[in-house]
Formats: C-alpha cells, sequence, structure tokens
C-alpha cells in the first residue's frame, strides 16, 4: 500500500509536468504566401561535404496555398550554405530579394532524398522589410550517398518554400488524453486504498 502511494505521488507530478512541457512546445509551420524556389537546368542542385552543405535553385514566383501565382518576378537565383551544425545564410536574388541567417537547419532522410527546414532571421532584400523572421521548408531528390549535415552527397530535383511562419498550437486531445491519465491514475489509488 505504502509502495503504491509512493507511485502514485511521484507518477501524477511527473505526468502533468510533461504534459504542461508538451503544450509549451507548440510546433511552427510555414504559411502561405511562400516564395516558390526549384531547380531549374543548369541549378547546381544540393551538393554536400564534410564540412558545409550547399544549395543552388531558382526562386520563380509568389504563390498562395493552393499554388495560385500571387507575384510573378523574373526568376532569381537562390542560394543555401550551412555548416555542419546547421547554422548559415540564405539569398534570393543575390540578396536583393531576400538575405537571411539561420542556426537550425535540419535534414530528415527519407532514404534517397530528404526533407529540409529552417527558421530564418532576414538580414536585408526587399521581402525583409515586412517581417524579419521566417522559415524554409523543402526537399530534394535521387540523392547519392548518406543523407546528413557533414557526410558527402549530392542531389537534385531540388524544391522549396520560403515564408513566415505561424505557431501552431497543441491539440486539445493531447489536454484530453492527459486530464484522462491522470484521472485513471486517481481511481487506480483509490481501487488499491479500498
Amino acid at each position: 500500500m505504502k509502495m503504491w502511494n509512493k507511485i502514485i505521488k511521484t507518477a501524477i507530478p511527473v505526468a502533468a509536468s510533461l504534459l504542461f512541457a508538451t503544450a509549451a512546445n507548440a510546433a511552427t509551420t510555414l504559411v502561405y504566401p511562400a516564395l516558390d524556389i526549384q531547380q531549374l537546368t543548369g541549378d547546381a542542385g544540393v551538393t554536400s561535404t564534410a564540412t558545409s552543405l550547399t544549395m543552388g535553385g531558382t526562386a520563380i514566383t509568389v504563390i498562395n496555398s493552393g499554388g495560385a501565382v500571387l507575384y510573378n518576378f523574373p526568376d532569381q537565383p537562390f542560394s543555401l550554405t550551412s555548416d555542419t551544425t546547421g547554422s548559415g545564410t540564405l539569398s534570393v536574388g543575390n540578396g536583393s530579394i531576400l538575405a537571411a541567417t539561420f542556426s537550425n537547419l535540419s535534414l530528415v532522410d527519407l532514404g534517397g532524398g530528404a526533407t529540409f527546414s529552417a527558421d530564418l532571421t532576414y538580414t536585408g532584400g526587399s521581402m525583409a522589410t515586412a517581417n524579419m523572421t521566417g522559415g524554409i521548408e523543402g526537399s530534394f531528390f535521387n540523392a547519392t550517398g548518406s543523407i546528413a549535415l557533414g557526410n558527402a552527397f549530392t542531389a537534385d530535383n531540388l524544391i522549396a518554400k520560403i515564408g513566415k511562419v505561424q505557431t501552431v498550437p497543441v491539440p486539445a486531445a493531447v489536454w484530453l488524453f492527459g486530464s484522462g491519465l491522470l484521472g485513471l491514475l486517481g481511481i487506480a489509488k483509490r481501487k488499491k486504498a479500498a
């Protein structure tokens, strides 16, 4: 009986703190309109070495979530350079459209391709006047080599979107699950006490 009480007294605060910690860490997602980046003929694609990762493509337009063109402009060069820690710089139009830094580039290996994302801090360019932060999300395929920062590989079929980010709240289901779990722990305690 004392053992069970000790477990309950420990489990309830731990479960509650984990629930609230999860709720506090809401995710972010890219919102539209967004700058559309694609790898066109002649673009560098993706190259990674033991010390850096580079991506080269073309910014072709600004689109909305349905894919409709909101603002069409002449193709602009896109480049992203990162070190092995995920920190680096991004440029669109050689910095005239957008220049940014980031410190959290992440790659998710999909086997032959990957998705990538980073939070951006805008440092210049005509798109940086309204918002000073944003994000990039994208993917690439046909990779040769193991995909990770610091590994040697190349890839093509680069596509990406650059735009503002928005915090996505934790769904109410998490709160319901957490309160239900705490209720079950309380019922179990009562049954053991009886």
